[in-house]
């Protein structure tokens, strides 16, 4: 009997068992960096770490009183962080200048990030069975943790080993602490939308000032709370109202960065063609990668691939013509645009064009799937979040990118069983008097 009051309590509640295990699968999959000691040896020399624990070292009640009125504890890197200031000096306070503690601070921090996606995800997929909807956000903190290739030459597919390489450079903890209190921010905003008190609300938004504090890239999470606010069918009234008092707020933020860090970088329009460039990198790097080596013939043949795959989801009835479609798809554009009818099956090009492919369809498999989950709602999650990052490169602006990459991902999974169930239900049925001739025969 006790047994199976313990089976049932685990179905019923499965954040008892799903929270800890997103936890040790984060703690598992980026603990290696940490605890080598050539890695300590290459990162403790770094130029930003040195600069933050001298800092720290030298500065008295006047300095740490200075990062809330002036640029933060990292006085070469003009930004405006007072969060993170205090956070790093309280460390150093703790550690002295030993590296690895740090570095087990972004751990932990990355495993709270990792239990904040399970419970985002777990509150967006409330419409699947309690056993069920924490599968999305297991999969996703899987998927942004455990590390792919990243080697020079590699596919550099999924996560490229970004939450990872993070750890040993722990000044990151700018990106992994405003991004642990947005998402607290959204999760707390999204359990308002579904009735909660006031005193959520309120907890919401001190997250997201503390977000706005800790590193600038807080300033999309209205746009966050926008598409979470249309996911839950608020009214557009509603949802205009609230995203604009969020956007406000951002703006109001950035214009008090502005006087008290007046040389504080940010964003800023390089021309049009820069922009289109940046997007395309973040959102398909093997499309961007094609183009600048003169193969538009991969786009454009992911492109027609993703295009007849859509055929066949909306419109079931001939699939063998929908996969000859394919085939000409992947065949006529290198030879009409390169010569070589063969260029799909040499490796180097071969891989390039699935992965293409694989990103217009996730694109189309968010829609598809957009009355099912949050597919679509997390696909402009995604979009918002690389706003902050076009005008900058470095692995640690990939982290942010990553973790939302991770959930759409793991969204769009979770939905295939739904769309195959779809594309079913759209298989025309014969008619009554062909059935009954059927039978006879």
């Amino acid at each position: 009997m006790a047994d199976e009051r313990a089976k049932h309590s685990l179905l019923e509640r499965p954040l008892l068992w799903a929270i800890p295990l997103a936890a040790a699968v984060a703690l598992a999959g980026t603990a290696d960096m940490i605890f080598r000691e050539d890695v300590r040896r290459l990162y403790e020399t770094n130029p930003d770490i040195l600069s933050i624990l001298g800092n720290a070292e030298q500065a008295g009640p006047n300095d740490v009183l200075s990062w809330w009125t002036d640029v933060w504890i990292e006085q070469d890197s003009p930004y405006y962080r007072p969060l993170a200031s205090m956070m790093m000096y309280a460390e150093y306070r703790a550690f002295g200048r030993a590296w690895r503690p740090f570095c087990i601070i972004s751990w932990l921090l990355h495993a709270a990030i990792c239990a904040l996606i399970v419970l985002l995800l777990a509150r967006l997929f409330g419409h699947w069975a309690p056993h069920l909807r924490v599968l999305p956000g297991l999969l996703a903190a899987a998927w942004f943790s455990i590390p792919c290739e990243t080697t020079v030459d590699g596919p550099h597919w999924g996560n490229r080993g970004i939450a990872r390489g993070l750890m040993p450079y722990w000044p990151a903890q700018t990106d992994l602490g405003c991004l642990l209190l947005s998402l607290l921010s959204l999760l707390l905003w999204d359990r308002w939308l579904e009735g909660g008190r006031r005193k959520t609300l309120i907890g919401a938004i001190i997250a997201f000032v503390a977000a706005l504090l800790f590193k600038e890239h807080a300033v999309v999470v209205p746009l966050l709370a926008v598409a979470t606010a249309l996911y839950r069918k608020r009214s557009p009234k509603f949802t205009a109202v609230a995203g604009a008092i969020g956007i406000v707020a951002s703006g109001l933020f950035l214009m008090l960065r502005g006087l008290l860090a007046p040389g504080a970088w940010g964003p800023h329009f390089k021309g049009l063609t820069h922009l289109i460039l940046k997007v395309t990198m973040y959102l398909c790097e093997p499309a961007l990668i094609a183009r600048l080596n003169g193969h538009d013939w991969l786009t454009i043949s992911g492109a027609l691939v993703a295009v007849c795959v859509g055929l066949a989801i909306y419109w079931p009835r001939r699939l063998y013509l929908h996969a000859f479609g394919a085939f000409l798809a992947v065949f006529l554009p290198p030879q009409i645009l390169a010569g070589n009818i063969a260029l799909p099956t040499l490796p180097e090009f071969a891989w390039l064009l699935v992965r293409i492919t694989l990103t217009f369809v996730l694109f189309l498999l968010a829609f598809e799937q957009r009355n099912r989950g949050p597919s679509l709602a997390l696909l402009g999650c995604l979009l918002a979040v690389h706003l902050p990052v076009l005008h900058v490169m470095g692995p640690h602006y990939y982290y942010w990118p990553v973790a939302w990459w991770s959930m759409l991902n793991a969204t769009i999974l979770v939905g295939l069983p739904g769309t195959l169930r779809a594309v079913k239900a759209r298989v025309p049925t014969a008619s009554p008097a062909a059935e009954e001739t059927a039978a006879k025969a």
